[in-house]
């Protein structure tokens, strides 16, 4: 049966519910209110209820909550509950209320935004609290103050998962050395006096996870010159190339597809990648990284310091190395007056033969022999393997393997080879005409052999095979040069 009519108002009441004959178990919660009180409505203490006792009510209320609360029988109900329409079920378990919200489908709170609250920033700063069991889990922020001291807005309360706090921030603040603080999230000055920025943070169940909705964000790249091309803003970079990207301070991507990052760097061949400092990256498919060193040669790479790849497919590494042979790997650790003339060079030879003819080593794509720079000398240490591969002689795996030294010096253009401070050892090493061959390792009755030799300003590698024999040479190059005078590479 349903009784009087429960009127909630801005002050807030305190409602006894009183049993009498005939006993009323049905009332409607009316009024617009927005709370600077409490409500409490609960079962007249002085009587005691029975088990599975039942006490309904219509909630017909528009209440926002501000820092109030409203609690129906020993049960708070939330902002939402508060805002919009429902049926309240409150049955006694014998030993407490067991209370139910219901809410209409029809009639149900507008959701985020309903009871937003708008508070206007003042110079002095201060701590605003949004209190997640009420009513401002929407906070908008206006005014223009230019800030004496920080502005902090915190979240209270005892949140749930899935609880979440949204920030409109409209103001436009000039924080000087102050600052403004949302939900965790610290504005840059220039957010702070852009306005128009919304922090929006959700409660994982143990954190609450903050995101910053910046509608006018700091630009940090622009477009370049070159076609579908892109360089960071405001670091004088220059992205030239078609489908380039330029990034850092100072640095060029003029080759189509290249990319240039760090500073001063300067990507131009195509497909080109130039990092580090003041590198350059000059040839097709280039890699230079570290500081001052150039990758010039196709598919080459440099790193370190100083050092240069200037051959194609070449990689010069360490402090001020230069790798000038196709193919070859170059590495130092310093050098007496210019880039290579203190290094380790490194590369292989190679030749297939078919017969006993003798044939030189070719280099990788082509070309006979090793040319010596002017002014230096340079000590070789070579692993030489032969591998048959085929023919009608002999086997298929058969094989030699042997090491070979020597050292030659190529004053102002003619090549001498050093005398060797080694003799002929039987079954250990062999001596012929200053150079060392140690006593070569085989599996089978493969006879190839590699005699390096001079001609011209050029070490040549001569090999020789068998007939019927198709045979695989190769040649691990390892040189020591020490440049002087006019020495350059």
């Amino acid at each position: 049966m349903y009784g009087n009519d429960i009127t909630i108002i801005n002050a807030g009441i305190t409602h006894v519910i009183t049993p009498t004959i005939p006993l009323y178990d049905h009332f409607r919660i009316v009024g617009t209110a927005t709370l600077v009180g409490n409500v409490s409505i609960a079962l007249d203490g002085s009587f005691t209820p029975t088990k599975w006792d039942v006490i309904c009510f219509d909630w017909e209320a528009t209440v926002t909550l501000g820092t109030s609360t409203v609690t129906i029988f020993g049960t708070t109900l939330t902002k939402e509950q508060c805002l919009g329409k429902g049926f309240i079920h409150c049955m006694y378990n014998g030993s407490s209320w067991d209370v139910r919200y219901y809410t209409s489908i029809t009639d149900k709170a507008t959701g985020i935004g309903s009871g937003a609250t708008s508070t206007a920033l003042t110079n002095g700063g201060g701590t605003i609290t949004m209190d997640i069991t009420k009513n401002d889990n929407t906070l908008v922020l206006t005014g223009s103050p230019t800030l004496s001291s920080s502005w902090t807005v915190v979240a209270g309360g005892t949140p749930r998962a899935g609880d979440m706090q949204i920030c409109h921030y409209k103001a436009t603040a000039t924080v000087g050395a102050n600052t403004i603080t949302i939900l965790g999230q610290l504005l840059t000055t220039a957010q702070a006096l852009a306005g128009n920025s919304i922090v929006i943070s959700s409660y994982d169940g143990s954190s609450w996870r903050t995101i910053l909705l910046d509608p006018a964000p700091a630009a940090v790249w622009e477009l370049g010159a070159g076609t579908n091309s892109a360089q960071t803003v405001g670091t004088f970079c220059d992205a030239t190339g078609l489908n380039s990207v330029s990034e850092g301070l100072s640095s060029e991507a003029s080759g189509n597809d290249s990319h240039s990052e760090g500073y001063a760097t300067l990507a131009s061949g195509v497909r080109s990648h130039a990092q580090g400092s003041i590198t350059i990256a000059s040839g097709n498919s280039s890699h230079a990284e570290g500081y001052q060193t150039e990758g010039i040669g196709h598919s080459a790479h440099a790193q370190g310091y100083a050092s240069i790849a200037r051959a194609d497919y070449s990689n010069a590494e360490g402090k001020e190395s230069v790798a000038h042979i196709v193919a070859s790997s170059a590495f130092a650790s310093a050098m007496f007056a210019i880039p290579g003339d203190c290094q380790e060079l490194k590369l292989f030879l190679k030749k297939v033969t078919a017969d006993a003819t003798p044939a030189d080593m070719l280099l990788a794509f082509g070309g006979t022999g090793i040319e010596i720079p002017t002014d230096c000398i340079v000590d070789f240490e070579c692993r030489y393997t032969a591998l048959q591969t085929a023919g009608a002689g002999g086997t298929i795996g058969d094989c030699v393997t042997q090491k070979i030294t020597f050292s030659v010096q190529n004053l102002a253009g003619t090549l001498t080879l050093l005398t060797q401070g080694i003799a002929t050892t039987a079954t250990v090493v062999t001596v012929a005409g200053d150079i060392v061959y140690y006593e070569s390792a085989t599996i089978g009755a493969l006879a190839a052999t590699c005699v390096p030799g001079i001609s011209g300003t050029k070490v040549l590698f001569v090999v020789t095979g068998e007939a019927t024999k198709d045979v695989q040479h190769s040649c691990l190059v390892s040189m020591n040069i020490n440049g002087f005078g006019n020495f350059s590479i």
